[in-house]
């Protein structure tokens, strides 16, 4: 039986995937802080009514912050404390040390196994519980912008093998749980299909009766004019010199694919944005 890995199918192309399952992991451990916050004593929030606005700005200013467990706003002559009278402290060292564990032993997170991925090696194999903690420690650096995934969130949908800075550093890959066990192969890039032009087809007539509508009367070329001309079909540009072989390669300097169409004798290159072949850039 052919192994999933060996099927031309890219096993790590599981964005969608990955990031539904990232924010089911945080809703979870937002869950937990929230239920131990309310278990150990919850949030009282109180209103202080005053006669001016400037003494609800002086009350707020002088009363104790608590370690930040205490905060006041003013609010035109009203002044509103809220006390955080629970803690949550250690939830996210014992959600961290739940999620390196059941990662590395189970595959994946809470998210990834009710979504189907699993952190492999590159062998197709189970992570294991270091690099777990590898990959998940270096969440410090895949969320160092303020704590969102924007440093690993980029490397994971643009670079080959979808591995954010974590997994590239430990080995592994997130894969859809099919690929578990077989060797995680990346399929190489397939090149653009051959530029070709849309002529028309040999013996192309226009339909019976057509003609060209007339030019508005009096128009004409003046008598010194030489026959019309028309503009090329690309503007004029340094060309490269033809290559020894046709079809497309890659060029670094454009990081892109170009070729030479030799229909035209000029250089082409492929436009990933829109699709399609235009002229090269000088």
């Amino acid at each position: 039986m052919t192994a999933p890995s060996a099927l031309l199918v890219d096993p790590t192309r599981v964005e969608a995937r990955r990031i539904c399952a990232w924010t089911i992991d945080l809703l979870f451990f937002l869950a937990l802080a929230a239920g131990t916050l309310m278990a150990t004593g919850g949030v009282d929030i109180s209103q202080k009514q005053f006669a001016t606005t400037q003494e609800a700005i002086e009350y707020c200013n002088g009363i104790d912050q608590d370690g930040g467990r205490r905060a006041c706003s003013p609010y035109q002559d009203e002044a509103v404390v809220v006390w955080v009278k629970g803690s949550f402290d250690g939830v996210w060292l014992a959600n961290a040390v739940f999620y390196v564990l059941l990662q590395g032993l189970t595959g994946g997170s809470i998210g990834k196994l009710l979504l189907g991925l699993r952190v492999v090696d590159v062998h197709g194999n189970r992570a294991g519980v270091w690099k777990s903690f590898t990959r998940t420690f270096l969440w410090l650096v895949d969320a160092i912008t303020c704590g969102l995934p924007a440093v690993g969130g980029t490397l994971m949908v643009t670079r080959p093998g979808h591995q954010r800075f974590g997994d590239r550093v430990a080995g592994t890959f997130v894969v859809r749980k099919e690929f578990v066990g077989s060797p995680i192969v990346i399929p190489a890039p397939q090149p653009p299909a051959p530029y070709v032009f849309h002529l028309p087809p040999p013996g192309y007539a226009p339909p019976p009766g057509y003609a060209p509508p007339p030019p508005p009367p009096g128009y004409g070329p003046p008598a010194s004019y030489g026959p019309p001309s028309y503009p090329p079909a690309y503007p004029p540009a340094h060309q490269p010199a033809p290559p020894q072989s046709d079809g497309p390669h890659w060029d670094d300097d454009r990081d892109t694919y170009i070729q030479y169409d030799r229909a035209v004798e000029m250089w082409v290159q492929w436009d990933e944005k829109h699709e399609h072949w235009r002229p090269i850039d000088t």
